[in-house]
């Protein structure tokens, strides 16, 4: 829609400087300079025109408002009394060629755009030092409306990347939170089969434990290792030094004895 109503003011504006240009050519009244070269003075404009117009379609011409400049004035040297009207034709048609370069700027500007702060203001000052260049000297052509649009847009694209990049970190963090998590639980649960299998293989494990029989010499120990019980029983000697000698003279008793039994259940 865009490139449709710039054609069609494109088009209006052509008709427009053909009319003038051709009024200035059958002035009533005295003879003018454009009166006597009008063909030569309308086909070089126009010529000239639309050589800028192809370049600005194929993606763009350097010093746009220079040349356009230069065919406004080259033009305007031959029309001798009517200079100025000449000039307001020629600068509506060279006006749609600075809208169509303004396009082509801001396409290219928002392609190498990449979303972070400073490249905003960055590509900002990018399109205004290229399109100072468009604008032709001593007119009221004028990009502020441009800039401003873009401004916007590229300030949109940049929240819009720094939002995205915000749920793709989030994203990140959880899938490895997420990804240790299921790490630990894989390493726990490897760990209680490895206890598992070692249990059904035969691996060594046991209970043990030892007790007095209180005020006798006999002491009992057992053991238990995978269904098997071992059982010991122990007669200790009296660990009093004396009594136990002396028991040696009286004979033998349980105070000088060290019996054990062992019992496998």
């Amino acid at each position: 829609m865009r490139h449709r109503r710039r054609r069609g003011v494109a088009t209006v504006a052509v008709f427009i400087c053909v009319a003038v240009l051709c009024v200035l050519s059958v002035r009533q009244g005295e003879p003018s300079q454009l009166q006597a070269g009008s063909d030569s003075l309308l086909h070089d404009a126009l010529g000239k025109i639309e050589l800028l117009r192809a370049r600005v379609d194929r993606g763009g011409t350097p010093r746009l408002g220079a040349k356009a400049q230069e065919i406004v004035t080259a033009t305007m040297e031959r029309a001798g009394p009517d200079a100025s009207k000449v000039e307001r034709a020629l600068d509506a048609v060279l006006y749609d060629l600075f809208l169509r370069q303004l396009f082509h700027l801001e396409q290219k500007v928002i392609r190498s755009f990449r979303g972070s702060g400073d490249a905003v203001e960055t590509s900002l000052q990018l399109f205004e030092k290229e399109a100072l260049t468009l604008v032709k000297p001593r007119s009221g052509w004028s990009y502020e409306r441009q800039l401003a649009a873009l401004r916007g847009l590229l300030t949109e694209i940049h929240q819009r990347d720094r939002e995205l990049a915000r749920e793709r970190r989030i994203s990140s963090q959880t899938t490895r939170a997420t990804s240790d998590i299921m790490n630990h639980l894989r390493t726990e649960m490897h760990k209680l089969q490895e206890q598992i299998q070692g249990s059904r293989a035969g691996d060594p494990w046991a209970l043990s434990t030892f007790f007095m029989i209180p005020n006798t010499p006999l002491q009992v120990r057992a053991r238990y290792n995978q269904g098997c019980t071992h059982m010991e029983l122990h007669l200790l000697p009296n660990s009093d030094p004396a009594q136990s000698e002396a028991g040696f003279v009286d004979g033998w008793g349980p105070g000088n004895l060290d019996l054990s039994l062992n019992i496998d259940v």
